[in-house]
């Protein structure tokens, strides 16, 4: 079972288990610490996969409106009206191999650029 969140972390472990890894002197290494040979939540570290994990989305709406009225004559008139929308949006998402939830599948990325 793999968490994603530091919320889902806390409630399913006891915070005795490390973020970093530790030497035989149980001196902090900078690696973190998956929990590769706990019983419980192995493979899991969310401090770490979410400085790795990329979850980027970003929306532009756009609206344009026009309207044209032209008097032809006294009595006659022209009136044009018109409308444009779209919607741009980029995502962007990357799940680490490290550990986590990608380390199963050996990560995974998406990138979507779209016009609607």
């Amino acid at each position: 079972m793999a968490t994603t969140t530091l919320f889902a972390w806390t409630r399913t472990i006891a915070p005795i288990y490390p973020i970093y890894e530790h030497d035989a002197n149980g001196n902090r290494l900078s690696t973190h610490d998956y929990g590769i040979t706990r019983k419980f939540n192995d493979n899991t570290n969310p401090v770490a996969t979410q400085r790795e994990n990329l979850n980027y989305n970003r929306d532009y709406y756009f609206n344009q409106s026009l309207s044209l009225d032209a008097t032809l004559h006294k009595n006659l008139t022209l009136s044009a009206n018109g409308n444009f929308y779209a919607n741009f949006y980029d995502v962007n998402y990357f799940t680490t191999p490290l550990g986590g939830a990608g380390k199963n599948y050996g990560g995974a990325s998406t990138s979507t650029n779209r016009i609607i």
